[in-house]
């Protein structure tokens, strides 16, 4: 593991013999401490002090059980919502009803022609109301598709906000490197951007040894090629070797 206590040894050859350093400083160059998005209870650390992991690795678990209800209820407004604005019946009994009113008060006002009054004035204007009534209960119905059909698009959005609240409660690690510290245990609470542990990369390192004057010279060791020999904890110990 990296970290405060994390030590190499350095071999730098010389002409004759080689100088070790046997208790050189491993540092990273850039640690991450990976935040919690969203505030929750931990639920499920995947990883430990020490572990290796790779860009996308989900290393925890933040409760997302809000989150997923509000998904599910999402999804199920959502598909009420299409169904009512892919559904024809209610535009289809709207336009036939205007039919019948149509024909009604076209047939009064033909009773009503010429020398003939066989409808009252009172039952001729109560068939132009129905028949205007029925020409607006088509309206009625074509807007309620419009506004299913939207409400559909609104329930997507939220489903897609519920999707991404998820994922930001899942804790992944943004680079490839080693957990050096784990800041929080399953159980605790944790706000958005509180540490929840802290990762370095394992690309890049920096190690600082010293060499005793009486050694070497500051020519015989500045600017030469140096064996570096790392042991990193983990699941199992490994070594290291960098050039």
């Amino acid at each position: 593991m990296l970290g405060s206590e994390q030590y190499a040894k350095i071999v730098i050859p010389k002409s004759k013999n080689e100088i070790e350093i046997l208790h050189a400083l491993v540092s990273s160059t850039d640690p991450i401490k990976l935040p919690a998005r969203e505030a929750g209870s931990i639920m499920e650390l995947a990883v430990k002090r020490g572990y290796e992991v790779k860009v996308g690795d989900i290393v925890g678990q933040i409760d997302d059980t809000d989150a997923v209800t509000k998904k599910e209820i999402a999804e199920r407004e959502r598909d009420g919502a299409k169904a009512k604005a892919d559904s024809p019946h209610e535009l289809k009994a709207a336009k036939e009803g205007e039919a019948v009113a149509k024909e009604n008060y076209d047939a009064n006002i033909s009773l009503n022609s010429g020398d003939r009054k066989a409808v009252s004035l009172f039952d001729l204007r109560r068939s132009k109301f129905e028949w205007q009534r029925a020409l607006a209960q088509i309206g009625v119905a074509e807007t309620e598709q419009i506004v299913a059909r939207h409400t559909q698009l609104a329930k997507q959005a939220q489903i897609v906000a519920a999707e991404n609240e998820i994922r930001r409660r899942k804790l992944t690690s943004p680079v490839d490197g080693e957990v050096i510290q784990v800041f929080k245990h399953v159980g605790d609470w944790a706000q958005p951007g509180d540490a929840v542990m802290e990762i370095v990369r394992m690309n890049k390192v920096e190690v600082d040894g010293w060499v005793l004057s009486e050694e070497a010279s500051p020519a015989e060791v500045f600017g030469k090629p140096v064996t570096i020999y790392v042991d990193r904890a983990g699941p199992r110990t490994k070594t290291s070797r960098m050039s």
